[in-house]
């Protein structure tokens, strides 16, 4: 799922179990495709992934910009509220609630994907809105579905493209 430019996301984590290195955040490096995995040995050192650490820190490609903050276990729910209304995504992390930090700015023009990732044993799930929150949601933001993202630019698909079947003679 992607998030959509203009509009403001909200999802959220839970890990069931946490390994050794769990991060919650959002990316722009192509983690759907089996070649761009086998490029990199961590999709979270990428420069446009952000992300918060159980051990309480935010990092942009792999560095920490912001420390000292809360560290979160297993059974926390971890928030994250996509700003994607302006020029350049902003994600601000949420632990049970709480902001966590401050809003860390994306790449302007960068297509982001949320990002859940836990190198050992790690487990979890994540709500997109297809049920109630277990944490807050932030005034003005919705869940990332169908019924929240803008309207097609092609209302009828079929009258531009449709299945066209013809009998072959050879």
């Amino acid at each position: 799922c992607v998030l959509q430019s203009g509009l403001k996301h909200y999802f959220e984590f839970i890990f069931s179990t946490i390994g050794a290195d769990p991060i919650v955040g959002m990316t722009a490096y192509n983690v759907l495709s089996p070649s761009a995995l086998a490029a990199t040995a961590n999709v979270k050192n990428h420069a446009s992934t952000i992300g918060y650490l159980k051990a309480g820190a935010i990092e942009v490609a792999g560095s920490n910009v912001q420390s000292s903050l809360a560290t979160y276990i297993a059974g926390d729910v971890i928030g994250a509220a996509v700003d994607y209304s302006g020029a350049a995504p902003t994600i601000q992390f949420y632990k049970n609630g709480s902001a966590v930090g401050t809003a860390v700015s994306g790449t302007t023009g960068a297509q982001y994907y949320p990002y859940f990732s836990d190198d050992i044993n790690g487990a979890g799930a994540a709500n997109f809105g297809q049920r109630a929150w277990q944490g807050t949601c932030p005034s003005g933001f919705k869940a990332l579905c169908t019924q929240n993202l803008a309207d097609p630019a092609i209302l009828k698909p079929s009258l531009y493209m449709d299945v066209n079947t013809r009998t072959g003679t050879g």
